[in-house]
């Protein structure tokens, strides 16, 4: 059986295949930007060249299919993604937006942030213009101080929506204590606007750490949409070439995981492709 490792590159789609810890074949073409996928399917019929076979019996005959990607890495620093609002708790509406002091630095390798002073704050991924305060308010302890405006929030998700915002990430005050308010926000979107995807603090970050919990969902909302539907046509377009196990995908912490545990973490693919690369020489072979 072959194992078939497939990485899109900036410029590039790399493949290697083994087969009893021997590699087969390895090879690369370009790579698609419109449409990734393609990248991914050209490179088998290199590789399936290469060994003399047709792409079918290639796929067929492979046990594991491992995909690392820049898709996700890439819409952020394009800025390639869905139209993403915010929803947070009124009088919070700044939290994204101010930051913190170590927001000019994170990410920053000691030789970039050397002159500290120099640095800007990143723009947000979600303008001001974009973020609603939602009249609601829960404790620290997690009681209800003052109850969810269901009527104002959906007024105000119905603007948005009008203004043709496409995902909405909820980030509420204290929902690691209690997020009975956020999840009923989801809930109500999906009853009167459904088709729009939503993302939650609760689900994706239930940590106190207001500013980073607010980035890690809205980042969740502006990928999420991008990498569900590039992982349903890549899973629908290798099935019909003749795969029919499970797609492999590699995480930014260098474990794997399946399609369906990508969609609930959509961050984990950022930097998926980059980090494979460092560690599939030294893991684990399968």
């Amino acid at each position: 059986m072959y194992h078939v490792a497939v990485d899109i590159g900036g410029t590039f789609t790399d493949c290697v295949v083994t087969r009893a810890g021997r590699i087969m074949a390895a090879t690369k073409s370009p790579s698609t930007p419109d449409e990734p996928s393609q990248g991914v399917i050209d490179v088998l019929g290199v590789v399936a060249e290469q060994l003399g076979i047709a792409v079918g019996e290639l796929l067929d005959e492979t046990e594991f299919f491992i995909h690392g990607s820049t898709v996700a890495t890439n819409a952020i620093l394009e800025r390639k993604g869905p139209v993403t609002a915010l929803l947070t708790t009124r009088g919070h509406e700044d939290t994204l937006i101010v930051g913190r002091v170590a927001q000019r630095v994170a990410g920053l390798s000691p030789s970039d942030y050397i002159d500290e002073y120099r640095l800007r704050k990143a723009t947000p991924i979600v303008p001001r213009s974009r973020i609603v305060g939602i009249n609601e308010r829960i404790d620290v302890d997690g009681k209800v101080f003052a109850p969810l405006d269901e009527e104002q929030a959906l007024a105000e998700v119905g603007k948005l929506v009008d203004a043709g915002v496409q995902s909405i990430a909820i980030c509420l005050l204290w929902a690691p204590a209690n997020s009975r308010h956020e999840r009923r926000l989801k809930d109500l979107i999906a009853q009167h606007f459904p088709g729009i995807p939503v993302a939650i603090s609760a689900d994706v970050a239930p940590l106190i750490g207001e500013y980073e919990r607010t980035v890690t969902t809205v980042l969740t909302a502006f990928l999420g949409p991008k990498i569900d539907a590039y992982l349903d046509l890549l899973a629908k377009r290798i099935r019909a070439l003749g795969f029919h196990r499970e797609l492999l995908l590699v995480q930014a912490t260098g474990g794997l995981t399946t399609s369906d545990g990508l969609k609930a973490s959509p961050l984990l693919f950022l930097d998926s492709g980059p980090v494979a690369g460092v560690l599939g020489p030294v893991g684990p072979k399968l």
